[in-house]
């Protein structure tokens, strides 16, 4: 085993041990609630269409207020994003037209940045990659630049993965490590961000 890889395995243990940790203090465990997900998928699908449904009704009584209307968006878009992609799209969509009537630089931020992750995870490589190149790094928050890293970490990680020429995948996942290193500077040592940012690098690097 190389050294490489024992130390993936150990950052890998360290994140587990982490969410052992945090299911052990809390009254709901993680592997509880795991448990009660699989047992009890339908029940979990009918309370998220109840959620949905709740939040179009409360957007329906709207008026013309774009603040509260941004709000419920962002919220549909977060029910949407694992389930409907169509669907989280079409809010992000309105959110950012919102954004751009407000000239508001950082909800502006914030929707770029979430439609790029999204697109990444759905293979939109092309469309996330110009969708970051307009995001200003100077204009973000401490939160809105972790998620802006993230997400251009996770597309040259999928650039890699998907190219058949060496030189440029071995460039993608250069890349993808300066991002990771970003993430590192601004995230605690000890927090699971930080640590995933670790064993990932680590990974590209054994590839």
């Amino acid at each position: 085993m190389t050294n490489i890889m024992r130390k993936v395995l150990l950052i890998s243990g360290l994140l587990l041990l982490k969410q052992i940790a945090v299911s052990a203090q809390t009254p709901d465990s993680l592997l509880t609630i795991l448990d009660d997900k699989i047992k009890n998928k339908h029940v979990y699908e009918e309370l998220k269409e109840q959620k949905i449904n709740e939040l179009k009704v409360e957007k329906r009584e709207l008026k013309n207020n774009a603040l509260e209307t941004y709000s419920i968006n962002r919220d549909l878009y977060n029910a949407y994003k694992n389930y409907m992609s169509d669907s989280a799209i079409y809010y992000l969509n309105q959110n950012m037209s919102i954004a751009d009537s407000l000239k508001d630089i950082s909800r502006i931020n914030e929707t770029r940045i979430a439609s790029a992750t999204l697109f990444v995870r759905l293979g939109m490589y092309f469309e996330a990659r110009e969708l970051l190149e307009k995001v200003k790094e100077e204009t973000l928050s401490l939160q809105q630049r972790l998620d802006f890293f993230l997400a251009y970490r996770e597309l040259y990680l999928g650039l890699g993965s998907y190219s058949q020429n060496a030189r440029e995948r071995h460039n993608y996942w250069e890349k993808a490590r300066r991002f990771d290193n970003l993430m590192m500077n601004i995230t605690p040592d000890t927090s699971e961000e930080h640590l995933r940012s670790i064993e990932k690098s680590l990974r590209v690097k054994n590839d």
